[in-house]
């Protein structure tokens, strides 16, 4: 199991007890890997929660001065494999509460055809494997 692999431990009753602080990147790498896939869906609401988490502890006037948190911000709104209802806590994550904001960000969003990362017609693999070929990673 992926779990394991990511080093996340539950307890005798599948409680979390300990998980990493993924960054941007491997929340990204993670989320492709995912997709929609329904065997992975308590690892990604996991991944999900952890996402939420990153905002905690910073104030919503401090965030947009911290360019991973607007980063994984506009790419989590943008991303095919996280629903609504998680994308609107994220945008309470970020200060915004009202609903009519919500939804017209969240319909802006849908109108861009990627942020950073490009979740629709992304071959990882192949990606990989030509980064792997050029020659500063020989």
């Amino acid at each position: 199991m992926i779990d394991s692999y990511l080093d996340i431990k539950y307890n005798y009753a599948g409680i979390v007890d300990s998980k990493p602080k993924f960054n941007v990147f491997a929340i990204i790498i993670l989320l492709y890997y995912y997709g929609n896939s329904s065997q992975y869906e308590r690892s990604k609401q996991l991944l999900i929660n952890s996402i939420l988490e990153k905002y905690d502890g910073i104030a919503k006037d401090k965030i947009n001065q911290h360019t991973e948190l607007v980063i994984l911000a506009l790419d989590m709104l943008a991303c095919p494999y996280i629903d609504v209802t998680d994308k609107m806590k994220i945008l309470a994550k970020i200060g915004f509460n009202a609903v009519n904001d919500c939804n017209s960000i969240l319909s802006f969003v849908q109108t861009q055809k990627y942020w950073f990362s490009k979740w629709t017609g992304l071959n990882l693999n192949n990606e990989l494997n030509a980064k792997i070929s050029q020659e500063v990673y020989s």
